[in-house]
Parts: structure tokens; C-alpha cells; sequence
């Protein structure tokens, strides 16, 4: 008997992500979430990973070996992989200027990733126009410090409601 063997969850895990995988690659789905704000988009999404990240807390998920198994511990790890995002999603507003030399060209639901909601908060909510000033925000401030609030929340779990 093989030690490499497949538990009844992990099939389940691959099942569902294929499941999704049909769901939201779909045309319909697609023109759904472009014809929403980048901030709609975006609580859609992380509503979505915050389900998954829910439905594995109870398959005993943990991370640095840490069980993940109450409320504010999702929200720590929710927030430690939002920061990853920021950093390693090249899917923003600012991207596209870099690149192309400006803002236009895609479409509203690329712009709806942790990285893009970021930079759309500070230019678009908070009004800030300089773009280096923005950049520093969106990819430098905002990373360091939700993941210490990220770390903390898993580390030190506080909220007992599941």
C-alpha cells in the first residue's frame, strides 16, 4: 500500500476547485463581475475566499502550524494573503500606466484583484493623485501592515464564534 494516498477531503478539495474552476470561468459569470465596481468585484471575490477559507478551517486547515479554527483567525489569514496579493498580482490600474503609458484598456474586473482594490481605494476613494505617492501606498504600506494585523489575528485568536 502506497503512503501516497489521496484522503476522502483532498479528493472533495479537488472536486470543488473543478467544480468552481467550470463556474467562474464561465462567459456569464465573467460579463457579471465586469459590469461591476472594482470594489463590488472585489467583496465578491474575498467573500468567495472567505467561504473556502471557512469550509477548510473545519477540514482542520492550519497554517505555520497554527490550526485555523476560529473567526478571527480566518480574518488573520484572509489579510496575510490579501498582502501577498498586493505584492505578487501585477492586475492594477498602476501596472497598466507603467506599461502602457495609461490608465485605459481593461476591463473593470481585472481591475477587481487586492492589488487593483488597493490602488483604486487610495486614487479613486481617498483622492490621492500622485502616482508615486500612491504606489508607496498601495504596495508597500498596505502589505506591512496587514500583515501584522494578519499575524497577530492567527497567531493570538480572540473571536470563538464558529
Amino acid at each position: 500500500m502506497s503512503k501516497f494516498q489521496l484522503t476522502k477531503e483532498e479528493f472533495l478539495l479537488a472536486v470543488l476547485l473543478a467544480l468552481c474552476g467550470l463556474i467562474f470561468s464561465a462567459k456569464s459569470w465573467l460579463v457579471y463581475m465586469a459590469d461591476l465596481t472594482p470594489m463590488q468585484g472585489f467583496g465578491i471575490y474575498y467573500l468567495i475566499l472567505f467561504i473556502a477559507t471557512l469550509a477548510l478551517s473545519k477540514l482542520g486547515f492550519s497554517v505555520f502550524n497554527v490550526k485555523i479554527s476560529d473567526l478571527s483567525q480566518i480574518l488573520g489569514l484572509l489579510l496575510i494573503t490579501f498582502s501577498f496579493f498586493v505584492v505578487f498580482n501585477w492586475e492594477n490600474p498602476y501596472v497598466q500606466y507603467e506599461t502602457m503609458g495609461d490608465f485605459d484598456g481593461a476591463s473593470p474586473a481585472f481591475y477587481g484583484s487586492e492589488d487593483a482594490v488597493t490602488w483604486y481605494f487610495y486614487t479613486n476613494t481617498l483622492g490621492i493623485t500622485d502616482t508615486d505617492q500612491a504606489r508607496i501606498l498601495t504596495f508597500v504600506v498596505t502589505p506591512f501592515a496587514l500583515t501584522l494585523l494578519g499575524g497577530y489575528l492567527v497567531a493570538k485568536p480572540k473571536l470563538n464564534l464558529l
